[in-house]
């Protein structure tokens, strides 16, 4: 068995094992006959509203994408850079602190014969604004709605500030890595130069030359980016849009069991601070955490009568059926792969 291989299967293991563990503290105790009655009562309009609403917020991140792609990459399918957005969340969701979900995008954009360094840049500056949107939002309830926050967190607070400071912390980070390429090139040659010194690899002119090929591409990114405001602004927009598609989902599941005295803004805002407090732990998918911190917070806007029915229904919209979604476009990859490689091998 392949390392490779071994590694794929491990953080499967670990998905399913934390989804167990998930499963079992969620439901221990509980009358499963009354969340099953409860689920009755969801209107199936609200349920097909929740699950657009969350294949919209992945589908924001492939038209950002396609958006960047289609002046930098050479990448013109619209659908086709929605596929990757659904590749990166599927293997976001099964790995450690989302840590598989770019590097999959980057292993099938690169396999369908784009740029590497122009979309590992590109990639970058998605997930650099998605994290500052993110940030911001934290911030700014941190700085206007203190209270609410502190109301609903009660006792809780540690998860928001934790989730809040490592979100920041890779905003930074990021910035720095796009603001700086010469910098970063620099880094990484002398490192290639350390790794030849003690002969951990062997000297070799091609690999400065693919490490300065490749901060090239960086650099045509960040000259196109800087050369195009109103590009940028709209990439803002989207991820702004992007999350809200995200937080309004809960509020859907809300009204779909008939409840109300709640507002969208109140909702929307609980369901923020949950993002942010869960967004970056070494979880698959932030389960177990995410699980307890909304049955926590949205005890009081929930009856006890549909707070477990309403997580389970929002935590099937926002993440398992995104899950089920990125398999079949992986599988649907995989299939078209290979007979591609087929058909090449009969044309030979």
């Amino acid at each position: 068995m392949s390392n490779k291989l071994k590694k794929r299967l491990s953080q499967i293991l670990l998905f399913v094992l934390v989804m167990g563990f998930t499963f079992f503290t969620v439901f221990e105790g509980q009358d499963l006959n009354e969340i099953l009655d409860s689920l009755t009562s969801l209107s199936p309009l609200a349920l097909i509203a929740a699950l657009i609403s969350s294949f919209l917020y992945v589908s924001c991140e492939g038209f950002m994408i396609w958006f960047m792609f289609a002046s930098h990459n050479g990448i013109k399918g619209f659908f086709q850079c929605v596929g990757y957005a659904f590749i990166g969340f599927f293997y976001s969701g099964i790995t450690p602190s989302a840590s598989g979900g770019q590097p999959m995008q980057l292993y099938y954009i690169k396999k369908d014969g784009y740029s590497f360094s122009k979309s590992c840049a590109t990639l970058t500056v998605i997930a650099a604004m998605n994290k500052f949107v993110l940030a911001s939002v934290g911030v700014v309830l941190l700085l206007f709605f203190n209270d609410v926050i502190n109301e609903v967190f009660y006792g809780h607070m540690g998860w928001y500030y934790l989730g809040l400071i490592i979100v920041v912390f890779w905003v930074v980070l990021l910035l720095f890595i796009m603001i700086n390429p010469d910098l970063i090139e620099r880094i990484a040659q002398a490192l290639l130069r350390g790794l030849v010194k003690v002969h951990i690899l062997k000297d070799s002119e091609k690999s400065a030359k693919a490490i300065h090929g490749f901060f090239d591409g960086y650099r045509d990114v960040k000259k196109s980016l800087l050369e195009d405001k109103k590009k940028v602004t709209y990439m803002f927009l989207v991820s702004y849009l992007q999350r809200f598609f995200l937080v309004v989902l809960t509020y859907i599941v809300y009204r779909g069991f008939g409840l109300s005295g709640s507002s969208i803004q109140y909702i929307m805002l609980v369901q923020i601070a949950i993002m942010i407090s869960v967004d970056m732990l070494p979880l698959p998918g932030a389960q177990g955490i995410t699980e307890f911190l909304y049955k926590r917070v949205f005890e009081g806007v929930f009856t006890s009568k549909y707070l477990t029915a309403s997580m389970c229904v929002t935590r099937f919209a926002n993440f398992y059926f995104l899950l089920l979604v990125g398999i079949l476009v992986v599988l649907g990859k995989a299939i078209s792969n290979h007979y591609k490689n087929k058909n090449y091998v009969l044309d030979k």
